[in-house]
This record gives structure tokens, sequence and C-alpha cells, in this order.
């Protein structure tokens, strides 16, 4: 390797040579890269596990069970779904370091709360209205709620994911479901609602070449936060209140189920991997039936 001054710049390949010489380790990027490696995707999450995983490290230090149970009973005082995050954050950290931990039996027992859910009416009020003045917030709404789509997944998606033709959208990673895609179908409305976003979206000059993602926010992809807004803002004016974009999802499910979906069909539907997470809908609408309806529910 040429040698270089000391005001001149290091390619990270030569950077890393240097270390080996040094006899150092690689270097494995940063904590959130290498919780993205194993699975972690969504950016809420990742900023959760990253804050638990810091504060464990000056806390405790070394990772073994003693450690963690005496760190997750420390937080006794929270709600059961916080220390689940804690626990789950751990396990994954447990997960990069090659540590085998038992965590087993530390969250208490979650009292899940039946969602609450937006009628029919309320989901066509928010797309009509959104579709007043911006086909792009039409287009996301429509997804979210047709495909049953996590916001996370929503701004994943690229051009490519989407076949008009065939009224598709491919999500290359669901929640839990790493390296896993699924085909996921769309009702005609939205496939109209998506052309149209196509046609503006190379009416500004942007294409599938140089702007790959399907939404696109100020910096490149849009982010979930700005999915967020879209969402409260189109609600609060539409239906007279703010909503998250989950609750697209919860709706979709309730819809489904009243129509009379069967609940493996929605399981694989939801992209859950169990289906006791799935059996919440059977609590709000305890009817069985066979297909999936193509239009909104």
């Amino acid at each position: 390797m040429q040698k270089k001054n000391l005001s001149e710049t290091f390619t990270r390949e030569e950077y890393e040579e240097i270390r080996a010489r040094l006899g150092i380790a690689k270097s494995e990027g940063t904590l959130e890269d290498r919780l993205r490696d194993i699975g972690v995707r969504n950016e809420h999450t990742l900023i959760s596990y990253t804050r638990v995983i810091r504060d464990f490290q000056k806390k405790e230090g070394i990772l073994n069970t003693e450690r963690c149970r005496r760190y997750v009973k420390s937080f006794y005082h929270l709600k059961p779904r916080s220390i689940n995050v804690i626990v789950s954050a751990l396990r994954k950290y447990a997960e990069l370091q090659g540590v085998s931990v038992d965590l087993r039996g530390l969250v208490p027992k979650i009292e899940y709360k039946i969602p609450q859910v937006l009628t029919v009416e309320e989901v066509k009020k928010m797309i009509e209205y959104a579709g007043k003045y911006d086909v792009r917030d039409k287009a996301i709404i429509s997804l979210l709620y047709d495909c049953a789509l996590r916001s996370s997944e929503l701004v994943n998606l690229d051009c490519d994911d989407v076949n008009l033709e065939e009224g598709l959208i491919v999500v290359k990673e669901r929640k839990n479901k790493p390296g896993i895609p699924q085909v996921i179908p769309f009702w005609d409305e939205t496939k109209k609602t998506l052309k149209s976003y196509f046609e503006e979206r190379e009416r500004r000059g942007f294409t599938k070449e140089t702007d790959p993602w399907l939404f696109i926010g100020r910096e490149g992809r849009l982010s979930q936060r700005s999915v967020n807004y879209v969402v409260e803002y189109v609600s609060e004016r539409a239906i007279g209140r703010k909503i998250n974009p989950h609750l697209l999802r919860h709706s979709k499910a309730v819809h489904l189920r009243q129509k009379g979906v069967t609940m493996e069909d929605l399981k694989d539907f939801l992209g859950h991997t169990n289906v006791n997470t799935t059996f919440l809908y059977a609590r709000i609408v305890p009817t069985e039936m066979k297909k999936f309806p193509r239009t909104l529910c």
C-alpha cells in the first residue's frame, strides 16, 4: 500500500488493511447496522433496542444470564410491553455476541386490548380526502389499508415491487420473517391510484433507475415518520380524529374477518409467524369463511 501523508484520507479498504496489519479485528459496523443484519428492520425498534443495549453495557457490562435477569427485574415498575421490549433487545444482543442467555419467564402476562377499528366508510373518507390533494398520499393510505402493511413494509417498497398488470406487490421482508418475500394482492381502485401515482412521478422527472423507491421523501426513501404524519394529517381532516398507520392494518384484518376469511388465511395475509397472534381478531369477529374479497371491504 502506498504511503500517505497524515492529511490524506484513507479508504475503507485501506483502513481495514491497516487494522489487520496491527492485529486489530475487522470493523463490524455500528450496533444499528449489526442489528439490521440479524433482521431488525423497523427504525423505531432499532432505536429502542440500541438504547437498551447501550444502557445494559453501561450498567452491567458482562453479558450473561444472571446479569440480564437482574437488569430486566430493575424495570419491573414498567408496563409488561416495555419489559418485553427490554427482553427482546437483550435476546438480540446475545445473538449478536454468540452468547446463550435464559430470559424465560421474565415478562409479566400482557393483557391484549382489542384494538379500535375504523369503519369501511371512514377508510373511504380518508382515501377520498387524500385524493383531492396529493395522489402520493392517496396511494400511501390505499396500500396501508388494502394490503394491511406495516409502515416499515410500506417505506421499504421499491417501484419494481409493484406489478400493476397483475394487481400485486412483493413485500421483500415481513416482520419476524427476514429474507422471506410475500406476494400480496390489491384491489382495482388501488391499482388505479398507483397508476396515477406512477404517472405523476414520471411527470416530475423521477425514474425507476435514478429513484427506485416507491415513495420518495426529501432525502430519498420516504421515512416512517413521514408516513405517520401523512396518516395523522389526513385522518384528522377526513374523519375528525388522528390515527396511526397500524390502525389501517388492524381495520383491514377486522373487515376481512367480517367477510369470513379463515384465521389461517388471515395469518398468512398479515405475515404473522404464529396463529396465536392472529386470534386477536377472532375475539372481534368470530366467523369463518373461505376466500379474500378483491374489493374494498
